[in-house]
């Protein structure tokens, strides 16, 4: 299950402050920003957009213009009848919903700089949030600057969100104060141009929301889906932006593969971290002449490892059969090891599954060491709800789209 990505990303923000749900309180602003931002539009115009690679050939709302098509980027600028347009794109190589949304959301603020021919003189976190468009979960990032000094200082609002599909990541921004709906409306129809065609092969999907303080500060993706030898393909992404001050974010992406068996049994996989721009691990597993084999990079250093633990690994897939199978049973409890590059790539790490009785709030409860997991979970073993706790730290957990069942038919 994907909770374990996102545990062991919490020393990342361990020693952050963590702000409540509104970053930037605008009372303190003066009356005509105010009035900016609560400024609304109804878009009624759509247009179509054609992307060949990614067999996109659908409506969207506002009028999108094709400006560029280079090097598996297409952008587009989107007229919904505001001083400045939507800017969309579409990427077929990125690092990830939240370090790509951060770096196109910085680029942008230099072009701003460049338009206004004043240098940026603050910046701030005004909103982060995320959700799911159908089954596809976004990441929302809006930013508060200003340019210039004194009496010629004057400031501005970059919106922008991004969204993976398939193998293309969509992001849309927005300089110009006000107009979040319709701006998010224009998003909302941009992502969904790409799930019309989109094959849908998994027989189980979930989505996992985080939140912090009740604020939302990313997801957790999970898609399995067999193949005709019977064999699991488990696909897992992630993606965490977490303000670190009023003007740092913490941006965090993960994506992994990995393959099992029905019966619960990892085969192999592999995985890799994104941490501020900067690819942070990048490993591999696999069996070999009954030896589990690692390989891989942590850092930028080279890492190859035979694991001590040559027998049974639980796949994500697996986690699933035991949490059933232990709601299901007299037993208190279950125990298993599962290879967690995040906590350590050379080890195969044991979790205890605990059933937890008479509590209307979890059923289930995962110890890995100092890092817990309280969940209240469904009989197919499915998060409805849950607490990630180290220490004092505590992450909610909620799953926002369940397709299909945890089991083969």
């Amino acid at each position: 299950m994907k909770f374990k990505s996102i545990i062991f990303a919490l020393p990342l923000i361990l020693n952050s402050n963590v702000f409540a749900k509104n970053l930037v309180n605008i009372d303190d602003f003066p009356q005509w920003f105010k009035d900016s931002v609560q400024r609304s539009i109804e878009i009624e115009q759509t247009s179509k957009i054609k992307i060949k690679p990614f067999n996109v050939n659908s409506e969207m709302l506002g009028d999108a213009k094709l400006i560029s098509d280079e090097e598996g980027t297409w952008y587009y600028q989107v007229d919904i009848g505001t001083a400045s347009p939507v800017e969309c794109y579409v990427f077929s190589e990125f690092d990830g919903t939240s370090n790509s949304l951060y770096s196109v959301v910085d680029y942008s603020l230099s072009g701003v700089e460049t338009l206004n021919k004043k240098s940026l003189s603050g910046k701030f976190n005004y909103a982060i949030d995320g959700g799911v468009i159908e089954n596809t979960p976004y990441m929302l990032l809006d930013t508060l600057y200003t340019l210039g000094e004194g009496d010629e200082k004057i400031s501005g609002i970059i919106k922008a969100v991004s969204a993976q599909t398939s193998d293309s990541l969509q992001m849309c921004l927005h300089n110009e104060t006000g107009y979040s709906k319709a701006f998010f409306r224009v998003f909302e129809s941009f992502v969904k141009a790409f799930l019309v065609n989109e094959e849908k092969p998994e027989f189980f999907e979930v989505v996992y929301q985080m939140t912090l303080n009740e604020m939302p500060i990313g997801f957790a993706r999970e898609q399995y889906v067999v193949d005709a030898e019977g064999d699991i393909s488990i696909k897992q992404t992630s993606a965490m932006l977490v303000p670190v001050d009023a003007s740092s974010v913490s941006r965090s992406d993960d994506a992994s593969t990995s393959w099992g068996r029905a019966d619960g049994s990892l085969i192999n996989g592999t995985k890799y971290t994104i941490e501020n721009g900067v690819m942070s691990s990048n490993f591999s597993i696999s069996s070999k002449e009954g030896k589990w084999h690692v390989e891989g990079e942590l850092q930028g250093k080279a890492v190859t490892k035979t694991l001590i633990h040559d027998t049974w690994l639980q796949s994500d897939y697996g986690y699933y059969i035991d949490s059933k199978s232990l709601l299901e049973s007299q037993d208190k409890s279950k125990e298993f090891h599962m290879w967690l590059p995040e906590a350590d790539p050379t080890s195969a790490i044991k979790v205890v599954m605990t059933k937890i009785e008479n509590d209307p709030k979890a059923n289930l409860e995962f110890d890995m060491g100092p890092l817990k997991l309280k969940s209240l979970s469904d009989k197919n073993g499915v998060l409805k709800r849950g607490v990630v706790q180290q220490g004092a730290l505590e992450i909610q957990m909620k799953s926002v789209f369940v397709k299909g069942l945890p089991r083969l038919q």
